[in-house]
């Protein structure tokens, strides 16, 4: 984030669209090692380069965040991305409350 605003001068706006996601027909095949990478890319992510970015936007900047129709209709076979999904959908509506002012 430091490089981007010495390089552009400031950010206006801050677009998270990168994700992982895998396709399994049993849960048993989900790994914690892969459950964990995918809320580490898709949440975590998300998260921390908000964080990083909000106190170098001036007002009316935009921060926006990448869901998926599986937030609301979680697809039986991606149980680990939807779920990331859903919780960057809370994420999203939790920090725009918080940043209103900003």
């Amino acid at each position: 984030m430091e490089a981007a605003v010495k390089r552009l001068g400031q950010l206006d706006v801050l677009v998270n669209n990168a994700a992982f996601q895998m396709a399994h027909e049993s849960l048993e095949e989900i790994s914690a090692d892969e459950f964990d990478h995918t809320f580490r890319t898709n949440v975590f992510a998300t998260f921390y380069l908000c964080k990083a970015a909000v106190n170098h936007m001036a007002p009316g900047s935009s921060l926006i965040n990448s869901a998926s129709v599986n937030a609301d209709k979680p697809n039986a076979s991606l149980v680990a991305y939807a779920a990331t999904k859903g919780a960057i959908q809370n994420l999203s509506g939790g920090m725009a409350q918080l940043l209103a002012d900003k």
